[in-house]
């Protein structure tokens, strides 16, 4: 995967063709007008992104035979290409490498841990975007839950599926429910609820 993410990055600066990557635009929530998603190999940026942050767990808890040069080479390129996707899991994998390496006393560790997992969390479900500068209505942009001043909070698009997934299971008392109840309730095809 990393070597698919430094092919895409390559690929934006040197080459005209997009295969691995893509530009979205508009309404779209980023900061400037066009964003690159450099997702190399895998279906998305943010696919990228996980097994490269898998990949990064298990080269460190590796206890192969692995030269210690080796390892350190790819533990650099596995990080470079984590750091050009950009994604959200970049902040909270670093966030909780630097939790585990400048806090000594447990309790304290857990405690910022479990805070820093559940601000992601909120994160990845929830949008922040300034009023009018976004389209409300759209993928990304579903619902306002609340503004404050000039800045709204807005339901995303993983938010708004597992609302509508919790919702079909309440009405089914928490009961397995079938994969056409939901397909009817979401009007998609659910595979995204394995992301939210």
């Amino acid at each position: 995967m990393s070597v698919g993410v430094l092919t895409a990055l390559f690929e934006s600066i040197f080459l005209s063709s997009k295969l691995f990557y893509e530009i979205y635009g508009g309404g779209y929530p980023a900061i400037a007008d066009q964003k690159h998603f450099y997702k190399g190999f895998g279906a998305s940026h943010n696919f990228s992104a996980y097994i490269i942050v898998i990949a990064l767990s298990f080269l460190s808890l590796s206890q192969s035979t692995l030269s210690r040069k080796l390892r350190n080479y790819l533990t650099l390129l596995f990080t470079f290409a984590l750091l050009i996707t950009g994604t959200r899991i970049v902040f909270l994998f670093f966030s909780l490498i630097a939790c585990n390496y400048f806090i000594k006393t447990r309790t304290n560790k857990y405690l910022i841990s479990a805070i820093l997992i559940s601000l992601y969390l909120f994160l990845s479900h929830i949008q922040i975007g300034v009023h009018g500068n976004y389209e409300l209505g759209s993928v990304h942009y579903k619902e306002v839950l609340f503004p404050i001043g000039n800045v709204d909070f807005v339901l995303g698009y993983y938010g708004h599926l597992t609302l509508v997934y919790f919702a079909v299971l309440k009405e089914n008392f928490f009961f397995p429910v079938s994969l056409s109840e939901i397909m009817h309730s979401l009007t998609m095809d659910p595979y995204s609820l394995v992301f939210s």
